[in-house]
């Protein structure tokens, strides 16, 4: 999948569902119905401080965690398909960044980063929590 310009991988296990979204339709809550559920919408690229927020227009999609009932999701750019890959461990350089399972090596050569989502979705609400107190 693609947040910006970025490419990364998740575990299968951890996604529950992909929809395609538009996102000038995402509610300003970030909190989606989907099928009579209520999703807590977090934006992949903003939670990885990789840009400053989602763009107001254009498709996207909201991929559904499956640790999470159908509770949260994140929206990426793109996802690129399904394919089987090698976990490799990401050594001492990023041991202590929690948000990454390992890295695998892509068939053009390219070293992608694996995501821990379930790890992110408590990264990013420990983020919130503080803004929240204060207002």
């Amino acid at each position: 999948m693609r947040a910006g310009r970025e490419t990364f991988a998740v575990p299968m296990v951890d996604v529950a569902e992909v929809i395609r979204v538009d996102r000038a339709a995402l509610p300003r809550s970030n909190v989606l119905l989907v099928r009579g559920t209520a999703v807590s919408v977090l934006d992949l690229g903003e939670v990885l401080g990789l840009g400053a927020g989602r763009p107001e227009q254009g498709a996207g999609y909201l991929l559904i965690l499956a640790e999470s009932r159908g509770g949260t999701g994140f929206v990426v750019d793109q996802v690129l398909g399904r394919q089987e890959v090698v976990i490799k461990t990401v050594g001492s350089l990023l041991n202590r960044v929690a948000a990454f399972s390992g890295a695998t090596i892509m068939g053009d050569g390219s070293v992608v980063l694996i995501l821990d989502l379930p790890v992110l979705v408590r990264v990013a609400l420990d983020r919130l929590a503080p803004a929240a107190r204060a207002s």
